[in-house]
Formats: C-alpha cells, sequence, structure tokens
C-alpha cells in the first residue's frame, strides 16, 4: 500500500492555511467561504462543509497521478439539510480533474447511495443508484458521529465499491462499477441547492491500494494525532529563538501560530533546530509521520526542508522556497529512517523533528 496522505485538521490556524498546505485545494462559486475551520472528532479539529447561501462549496485533496485502486476513511458529523428540499446531497466524489467518476450521495432519509459515472460533468446520472445502504441501522441520522471507510476500484467492467460504517459494512459491489477511468481527485462538497445542508470532517486518510502490504479498512479507532514541541534536542539547536533561551517554546504554537509573536530564526545556511515531543499515542500501528512547520524568509529568497531524527539517522522532506508570508510546509513520511521500515508507535518516543535552513 501506499499511505498518499491524511489530515486531522488540527494544525491549521484559518483557511489560508488548509488552502496552502499540500494536496487541499478549495473550489467555491462566487467566492463565498462557505466552508470553516470548526470541530472535528472530540473537538480536536476539523473543518464543515456547506451551509451557507445556497452556493455549491467543495474542496478537494490532489492526488496527484491517476489512480484506480484507493481506500479512504474519515471522521463524519451530519449536521443537517435544508428541509425545502428533497434533493440527495453529494458527501464525496471520485474525479479524473473535473470529470466524475464515481460519488456517494445523502439521501434525504438518510441512507447513503452510490452513484457512477463515466459521462463527465454530472453529480450522479439519471439512472438508480447502484447501491443504498437501507435496513436498520443503516441511515445516518442527524447529530450523529460516524467512521466512514471507502474502499473503490475504478475499472469499467471489473470494478468495486465497499463502504463501512463504524466498521460494519454496509454495501459491497463487485460487479463492475461502469466507472471507466481513474481518479487523482477526492472531492468533499455540497451541492448547489442546499443553503441548510452541512457537516464536518476530520481525521482523513487516503491510501493506494497497489498490491503490496494491502491495509484494508482500519475500523472505528482510526485517528490523527497532534503533537507539538516540549523540548530541544541535546545535540542541534542553531536557529535563535524570539525571545528566552528555550526554542521549543517559540514553536509550540499547534493550530494557533502566532506569526512574528514567537518564532525561532536562522541566517546560517545548515543551521538545524531539533524538537523533542510527548508520544501520546496509543495505536497498534502508525501509517505515516507528517511533519508541518509555518514559516517564512527574513526579506530576501531563501530555503528549507522538514526533517526528522531518529538514532541521529534523518529524513529530510523536500526543500521549499520561502515566500515573504508565513505558509504552512510538511514532510509526509511512511518509514522510519533508523530502520527503513513502517513507523512503529514505540519509534515515536525517541523521534526528535525539526528544520534546517538550506541554500
Amino acid at each position: 500500500m501506499s499511505l498518499l496522505g491524511f489530515d486531522g485538521f488540527t494544525a491549521y490556524a484559518n483557511l489560508n492555511d488548509l488552502a496552502n498546505s499540500s494536496n487541499w485545494v478549495r473550489e467555491t462559486d462566487n467566492g463565498n467561504a462557505a466552508i470553516v475551520l470548526a470541530g472535528g472528532q472530540n473537538e480536536r479539529g476539523g473543518f464543515r462543509v456547506g451551509g451557507n447561501n445556497r452556493l455549491e462549496e467543495e474542496w478537494y485533496f490532489d492526488i496527484g497521478s491517476l489512480k484506480t485502486e484507493l481506500t479512504i476513511g474519515f471522521w463524519f458529523k451530519f449536521e443537517g439539510f435544508d428541509s425545502t428540499d428533497d434533493l440527495d446531497d453529494i458527501i464525496i466524489s471520485f474525479r479524473s480533474s473535473t470529470t466524475y467518476r464515481a460519488s456517494f450521495l445523502l439521501a434525504a432519509d438518510g441512507s447513503i447511495q452510490f452513484r457512477r459515472t463515466n459521462t463527465g460533468f454530472e453529480y450522479f446520472d439519471s439512472s438508480d443508484p447502484l447501491e443504498t445502504s437501507t435496513g436498520t441501522p443503516l441511515f445516518l441520522f442527524q447529530g450523529g458521529e460516524y467512521k466512514i471507510e471507502i474502499k473503490i476500484s475504478l475499472i469499467n467492467t471489473t470494478g468495486s465499491v465497499e463502504l463501512r460504517v463504524d466498521g460494519e459494512q454496509w454495501f459491497i459491489n463487485e460487479g463492475g462499477i461502469d466507472a471507466d477511468g481513474t481518479a487523482n481527485r477526492v472531492y468533499f462538497e455540497t451541492g448547489a441547492l442546499f443553503s441548510g445542508a452541512s457537516y464536518q470532517i476530520s481525521d482523513f486518510w487516503i491510501i493506494e491500494d497497489d498490491g503490496t502490504d494491502p491495509v484494508g479498512f482500519l475500523g472505528q479507532n482510526f485517528q490523527v494525532e497532534l503533537l507539538t514541541p516540549t523540548g530541544e534536542s541535546g545535540t542541534e539547536s542553531d536557529f535563535t529563538p524570539s525571545s528566552g533561551t528555550d526554542n521549543h517554546l517559540m514553536v509550540d504554537d499547534g493550530n494557533s501560530h502566532d506569526a512574528d509573536g514567537t518564532y525561532v530564526e536562522s541566517t546560517v545556511n545548515t543551521d538545524i533546530d531539533r524538537y523533542t515531543t510527548t508520544d501520546t499515542l496509543n495505536q497498534a500501528r502508525v501509517l505515516g509521520v507528517n511533519v508541518i512547520s509555518v514559516a517564512r524568509h527574513l526579506g530576501s529568497a531563501d530555503n528549507y526542508r522538514n526533517t526528522i531524527f531518529e538514532n541521529a539517522t534523518a529524513g529530510n522532506g523536500g526543500t521549499e522556497a520561502l515566500t515573504e508570508s508565513y505558509l504552512p510546509y510538511h514532510y509526509l513520511s511512511t518509514i522510519n529512517p533508523d530502520t527503513s521500515a513502517e513507523w512503529d508507535p514505540t519509534d515515536l518516543e525517541g523521534a526528535e523533528f525539526g528544520v534546517e535552513n538550506m541554500a
């Protein structure tokens, strides 16, 4: 398997941070910001889609290259429909750029429908849904919180789809889903006629099922945990704090970074700052670690990168070209640089995370 990305939406101070983060792209009609950061699982962070002025509103996660086999999961809270509408509202769609391949819709009765199309610019085709969750408890209730997982194969004659909610299978279809093509975007959206339709998502992850180490479904316990610096490395602490002597106290803001309020800075190429963190994970498996930092240059072009250190072995993100504005930068690591194997939860107890000033 290949982890394409994950997000708990806990590391963003505002929508601009989310829009400038890797992979997430915002599309909206008339420029009206109906999506806002909100709540999420255990109020740890998330974002709300819809619920504003009858505008189509959507974000998509940019996968990059075209994919055929995908598994995704996310925490979902159904907040409500516009009572004046009796149409179905899209939760999520898989697209090849703007061409729809498959969609999951939330019907007015709370059931989830799977529809597919290979005809292009449609929310859903005019035929009956290919699959609908039926019976009890195969409905989403207003105010309810759910873990939704979807495995989909976008192949015309042999494609398949499976939906699980809170670890239970709601439907499966392995007979070919007539979605001939591939997808490079996963959209979260609401339809254009739903002024009151809204939902929250959090703890999002997406995997390409490439035939190696298939993850399958994670069940009810998946979550994205935000860890912030709690100390400095005893080896490398080269940056200068904006005040005091404790570098980690200048960069432990979490999702509310204060720009030029507190920071560390460097004017020397190869300077490195490394931080320790308190491991609060209680998980059997770690699919990936995402190092996120927010930075700008000091008035002239400069580069830097995020780093991970495990037993003095470095794993380095790509070189980032800084701008004069604070923006978030990411380094997604699925492999422990010291062992060249998947991260183990105990590995994080001794790992250090940081940044390096680059030429």
